[in-house]
C-alpha cells in the first residue's frame, strides 16, 4: 500500500489523508482514500508527554482561540537540550511552572528577572485555593504574567508534574475567561485521560472545584463567574 500523509498544524485543521491500492482474495483491485479532519489538540513529541495547544476552540464572542500562543504539558525534567530547542522553535518564550518553589527550575533557562518564568505554588487542585489570599494573589499574578508575555509576542508553556490536575485547573480557567463553552472546557480536561493519566473526568473536576465556582461566583456563565472572581476577588483591573 502506498501512503500519502498530510499534517498541517499552523492552520485551522489537522488533516490525515491515506490513499492506497488493495487487492482482495479474488484478484480484484480497489483504489480509494480516507480523510479525517478535526481541530488540533494533542501534539505528539518525543521529549514530553500530554503536550497540547489550547488553541482552536470556538468562543461565545464568535471567534476562535488562536493556535500557537499557549501550550500545556507535563514537566520537562527529562527533556534534553535539543528537545528544548524544538519547543523554542515553536515560539515558546515564557513558562508557568505550577509544581511549587521546591521543584522550580526552568529547562528553557527563562528567568523571573526578565518576567519569562513564573513559579506558582498552587498546591492541590481544590476549590479552597480560591478562598485564600495566597491563592487570589497567585491567580492574579499568573494572569498578569500571561497578558504581559502575549503582548510581547511570547508563546507560553504551562505545566505541573503530570500536566493533569494543576495544569488542568489553569486550563479550565483560561478557557472560561476566553468564553469557551462548558462542554469544551470539560472535553479539554478529559483529554488528559488519553495521555496516560486516567480519572480526569467531568465528575472529578466538578467535585474538586467547578461546583464551587458555579455556586459561589456571580454571573450566569462560567465566563461571567471567572470574570467576577478575577475582578472582584483577585483584584485584577
Amino acid at each position: 500500500m502506498n501512503g500519502n500523509h498530510g499534517f498541517h498544524i499552523a492552520g485551522e485543521l489537522l488533516q490525515h489523508i491515506l490513499v492506497g491500492i488493495v487487492t482482495d482474495g479474488n484478484g480484484n483491485t480497489y483504489k480509494g482514500s480516507v480523510a479525517a479532519t478535526g481541530t488540533v489538540r494533542m501534539i505528539k513529541l518525543d521529549i514530553v508527554g500530554n503536550f497540547r495547544d489550547i488553541g482552536g476552540r470556538n468562543t461565545m464572542y464568535g471567534g476562535k482561540i488562536k493556535y500557537g500562543m499557549m501550550y500545556r504539558s507535563e514537566e520537562l525534567n527529562a527533556a534534553k537540550r535539543e528537545g528544548i530547542e524544538q519547543l523554542l522553535d515553536m515560539g515558546i518564550g515564557a513558562e508557568i511552572d505550577l509544581r511549587g518553589m521546591d521543584q522550580s527550575i526552568s529547562k528553557f533557562n527563562f528567568t523571573v528577572e526578565d518576567n519569562t518564568y513564573y513559579c506558582a505554588d498552587l498546591g492541590e487542585m481544590e476549590y479552597y485555593i480560591y478562598l485564600t489570599d495566597k491563592g487570589k494573589k497567585m491567580f492574579k499574578d499568573e494572569l498578569v504574567f500571561i497578558v504581559d508575555n502575549l503582548k510581547r509576542g511570547n508563546a507560553i508553556h504551562f505545566h505541573c508534574t503530570a500536566g493533569a490536575d494543576r495544569t488542568g485547573m489553569l486550563g479550565c480557567m483560561l478557557y472560561a475567561l476566553l468564553g469557551c463553552s462548558e462542554d469544551d472546557i470539560y472535553k479539554d480536561f478529559e483529554l488528559t485521560c488519553f495521555a496516560g493519566a486516567p480519572g480526569r473526568t467531568k465528575d472529578e473536576v466538578d467535585r474538586r472545584f467547578m461546583k464551587y465556582v458555579r455556586e459561589n461566583f456571580a454571573g450566569e456563565t462560567l465566563n461571567e463567574k471567572y470574570e467576577d472572581f478575577y475582578i472582584n476577588q483577585a483584584g485584577v483591573t
